[in-house]
């Protein structure tokens, strides 16, 4: 005689944990990756743009090298570079205080002074791919958990 066997098993909660996991690891791993692999190399993380250029002659007598143009002065700018968990498990990049945010502004869009450098992607501009490789890997291995 055949026996039914009923398992009740919840994917959607099962996918809403898989996913605050992956949006956690995401948080913690995604700010050092872009501060070690781009703005210390003096490179760009947004698709389309390589690397900085060359800090003009005064900037670059008081600091005495005209490249890599690695946005580090005291540290405080890189280390500002923070990612925020949302509730619906979005993450949000962001330069924490007020000095940092408009330092971030500056370097974005430039100014008469300065050439843009941008830091992070603004409306309809993305990561580089390896950026997105590694946020696809890590949600990737969080469904893997799933089975």
């Amino acid at each position: 005689m055949p026996i039914k066997i009923k398992v009740d098993i919840n994917i959607e909660k099962k996918l809403r944990g898989a996913a605050s996991k992956s949006s956690r690891e995401i948080k913690n791993k995604v700010p050092a990756l872009i501060v070690n692999s781009y703005y210390s190399k003096g490179i760009s993380p947004v698709k389309g743009f390589g690397k900085y250029k060359p800090y003009r002659e005064s900037v670059s007598k008081k600091k005495g090298r005209s490249t890599p143009v690695t946005l580090r002065d005291t540290g405080e700018f890189h280390d500002s570079l923070t990612a925020i968990q949302r509730a619906n498990n979005s993450i949000s990049l962001l330069f924490l205080g007020a000095r940092n945010s408009r330092l971030a502004s500056y370097f974005q869009f430039g100014t008469d002074h300065m050439d843009a450098r941008p830091v992070l992607p603004t409306k309809g501009q993305s990561f580089k791919k390896a950026i997105i490789d590694r946020i696809k890997k890590i949600v990737n291995a969080s469904i893997k958990e799933l089975k």
